[in-house]
This record gives structure tokens, sequence and C-alpha cells, in this order.
């Protein structure tokens, strides 16, 4: 962008490691981030906290990376090898790659942010930054979830398609991505059911599940079967913790479904054998590398991952603007970048349900 003048150094929020080997957090200030081929420079204007922000903190630390997945903003720069359709000035939603290890000054918790162009929306006028900068990575992991892992009939941007009489279970309802999840679900015309605890179930039930059931009974399973007449063969954890996928797998009737997790499971055997499962990573819809778990094995992006997350962010912009796509409610909280470290703390340690940790950052 010719004749724009940007600040030579911004503020971030860093990841460090003591020297014990801790992983930390630090308020630092840093050369504004590079500009790169198929990259938009976005002055970020709020963001959102995921759980992936304190686990990459404090469990997977990389010394010098910044942090932060979810974030809106402003398109400041555009460099040439992405889509065309993005302008200088848009207002924009998307997801950047939390604490990467390749690339420090990825990561979107900072006065500005380097992002892949496929992986930013355009965020209807009437939203505020602080909504917008929920959906990101609930759209994304929701495309790759549904669409590439179940093979979930996509849904259209005009109208919901016919009812079908399948059930998809979203484990996890009432968290930013399973609240979204059953919105796209409903949308492509399954009957979508969901687990949470009561107190959720009003955002759950308006997001369009029929039916909630509580994952903390122990007949939880058996209710699930009861209700579905043993049809389930669709199902999502977005919990993804051994009990979380033990009531998944006992859920599943005898049409021997697929459960799609969103983190790796330390102990696998717990699943049925007749039962497909399979972790997906939103990071794969970047395109480039990434590592996942504490031994920090390296994997790679998939062409089928980054086509359906672009086309999904696509879709979540048209939901948007027709008010067809309600996002998750949220919390907003003071104090900028540096009210970050503390909110990730209270997420550590299980201090907030049913809502998104928001921050302005202007």
């Amino acid at each position: 962008m010719s004749g724009t003048s940007f600040p030579t150094k911004i503020m971030t929020v860093k990841s460090t490691v003591d020297s014990k080997g801790k992983g930390t957090i630090r308020i630092k200030e840093v050369q504004l981030p590079r500009s790169r081929e198929g990259y938009a420079l976005v002055q970020i204007q709020a963001v959102a906290l995921n759980p992936s922000d304190w686990q990459k903190a404090f469990f997977l630390p990389v010394q010098g990376a910044t942090l932060g997945i979810d974030f809106a903003g402003v398109i400041a720069e555009i460099r040439e090898g992405g889509p065309s359709e993005l302008q200088v000035g848009d207002r924009v939603f998307g997801m950047t790659m939390n604490c990467n290890a390749f690339e420090h000054e990825d990561g979107c918790f900072g006065e500005y942010a380097v992002v892949k162009q496929h992986l930013l929306a355009r965020l209807p006028e009437r939203l505020p930054f602080s909504i917008g900068c929920t959906l990101g990575t609930a759209v994304v992991t929701t495309s790759l979830a549904l669409y590439r892992c179940l093979g979930l009939e996509f849904p259209s941007a005009r109208s919901s398609l016919p009812r079908k009489d399948e059930f998809v279970l979203i484990y996890g309802g009432s968290t930013a991505t399973g609240t979204i999840m059953i919105q796209f679900a409903k949308l492509s015309g399954y009957r979508v059911i969901a687990t949470n605890r009561p107190h959720n179930d009003e955002l759950v039930l308006a997001s369009g599940a029929e039916k909630t059931f509580d994952y903390t009974q122990e007949q939880c399973a058996q209710d699930i079967l009861r209700y579905t007449n043993g049809a389930l063969a669709n199902v999502v954890d977005c919990i993804s913790q051994k009990s979380s996928a033990s009531i998944c797998s006992m859920a599943i009737g005898k049409a021997r479904g697929k459960i799609c997790f969103l983190l790796p499971l330390e102990n696998m055997k717990i699943l049925r054998e007749d039962v497909k499962y399979e972790v997906i990573y939103a990071y794969s819809a970047f395109g480039e590398a990434f590592e996942i778990g504490l031994d920090r094995v390296l994997m790679e992006s998939t062409k089928a991952d980054v086509e359906i997350a672009t086309a999904t962010l696509a879709l979540a912009e048209l939901l948007l603007s027709s008010d067809r796509l309600k996002p998750h409610p949220i919390q907003k909280r003071q104090g900028g970048l540096n009210g970050i470290p503390k909110g990730l703390k209270d997420l550590q340690d299980g201090n907030v349900s049913g809502k998104k940790l928001v921050y302005e950052l202007r």
C-alpha cells in the first residue's frame, strides 16, 4: 500500500520460557511484522481467547513467538498471492497460527498481525469487532470437522437444506466452537443434539440443537442411544478428553459411526473397534507445516483442509450478512493486551463457561 506509513514498533503478547523451562507470558514491544506473499497485514481491533492459547503459553512455549489465534480488525496492507476480492480497509475476522515455532511473528495478540489471506472473511458493518473476533477458529474448525472429517453435506448460502433423518452429536455444545458447529450442521439439514451442563441449555437450544444431554449424568450415553433409537453415526467431540470420548463412543448405535476429535487423546483404547475416529487440527487449514503435542510432532497441511476452510469462511461471511449465523456470546474484559494473561489463567482454571473472553485493543 504505497504512501501509507506504519509504526515501526508494536506491542505484542509473547511466549517466553523461564530458566526452569516453564512457559510464561510477556508483553513486549517488537518490530512491525514483515509482510509475506499471500498474507495481509491487519490492524487488530479485538481478540478472543481460546483454550489452546493457554495450553501453548504454559505447556508448549516457543521462546519469542507471538500468542493468539482469534481476532478481528482492518486490513492495512495486502501482498500478492491471495484472494483478489480483499481490499485495504476491509473489516475482517479470521485466525492466525498461535505460537508458531517456524514464524515467531505469527499470532494475533498484538497491535498488528500478519494473516493468511485465505483465512480472512469480511465482517458486516453492523457487527462490532468484539463480536467478530470470536468467529475465525470456530468456523475453520467446523469446516474440517463437519465437512471434511465427517463428510456431511455442505450447506447453502441461500436457505437451509431439506431436513434429513440423520443425527449429529456435538459433544461440548456450549463451547464457542460447539455453538457454531450446531448452526452449520442444522443449516446442512441434520438433526443436531448436544451435550452440555444444564445451565447452558438455553444457549445450546437457541443455537439450533433439538435436544441437550447433561454429560455429568452417568446415563448420558444411554439417554442419547434411547433418543436416537440407536441411529447416531456422526459425532464431533469438542472436549476430546477420556471421559468425553467414552460417552461419544457408547452413544453411537449400530450404524458403525465416526467420531471427530479436536485434540489428540493419550489413550485411544477406550474407543470401540467398530467406530472410526479421526483427530483434526485447525492449523492444517493454513497450508503450511505445523507442530503438535508435547513431542512437537511435525504435521503437514493438506490441500483438502485448505479448500474446505476457505469455502466455509466465505459461506460464513454470507451467513453473517443475512443474519443466519449467530456469533457466540462474549464477556468483554478490560486491560487490552495487558489483561490477556489474567484471562488465560481464568480459562485454564475453568472459570469461564458459555462465553468467549474478548479484549478490545482500540
